[in-house]
C-alpha cells in the first residue's frame, strides 16, 4: 500500500515528519544477526531498527518517486484553526486549569468539558471532510521501540545501496 500511495503526484501524510519510526529493513536485520554471532556482543535482549533510527521523512523519503510531493499534517495542525487567543491561553495552563475547575460551579466545568469535545468532534470532522485522500496509519502513533539496541551496526542507508535479494547469505 505505501508504495501505490507514494507513487501519486501529491501525498498528505498525517504524521510528524521528525517523530522516529520503528521501521527495519532486512538488510539491518541481517547485520544484526551477523553481528551478535562475534563473540565480542554480550548476550542479552537487544531492538533491531534502521540504523540510525529513521524518522518517518526518512522512510517517505527511501519509498515516493522522485516526482512526489509529501504534505505533513499532524493534529495540532488542525487544531490551531479551532482556537481563539483567550482559549489557547487557557490550554497553555492546563496544569492551573485543572484544579481551578475542581472549585468552579459545575456549569463552567461543563463549558470547558464541552468546548473540548467540540474541538476534538470538529477536527475528526474537518479530517474526514477536507482530507479524503490523507494517508494515515495505526503505526504513526506507535512510540519508538526503547533499546538498548545491538552496538556497532552499519549504517542502513548504506546497506540498502549494495543490497540484493540474496541478503540472508554471509559476506
Amino acid at each position: 500500500k505505501i508504495k501505490k500511495v507514494f507513487s501519486q503526484k501529491n501525498v498528505s501524510v498525517q504524521v510528524d515528519p521528525k517523530k522516529k519510526s520503528n521501521v527495519v529493513h532486512t538488510v539491518t536485520i541481517k547485520d544484526a544477526i551477523l553481528r551478535c554471532a562475534k563473540s565480542d556482543i554480550t548476550p542479552g535482549l537487544y531492538s533491531v531498527v534502521n540504523n540510525p533510527q529513521w524518522t518517518w521523512a526518512d522512510v517517505f523519503e527511501y519509498y515516493k518517486n522522485k516526482e512526489t510531493k509529501i504534505q505533513y499534517k499532524t493534529s495540532a495542525d488542525e487544531l490551531k484553526k479551532f482556537n481563539g487567543v483567550l482559549w489557547n491561553i487557557l490550554k497553555s495552563k492546563k496544569k492551573h486549569l485543572i484544579p481551578i475547575r475542581y472549585y468552579l460551579p459545575s456549569r463552567f466545568d461543563n463549558a470547558i468539558q464541552r468546548k473540548l469535545s467540540i474541538e476534538r468532534m470538529m477536527l475528526a470532522i474537518s479530517t474526514l471532510k477536507n482530507e479524503e485522500d490523507l494517508f494515515y496509519s495505526s503505526e504513526f502513533s506507535n512510540e519508538p521501540i526503547p533499546g538498548p539496541f545491538v552496538p556497532d551496526l552499519k549504517n542502513t542507508k548504506e546497506l540498502l545501496k549494495d543490497h540484493s535479494l540474496d541478503v540472508f547469505n554471509p559476506d
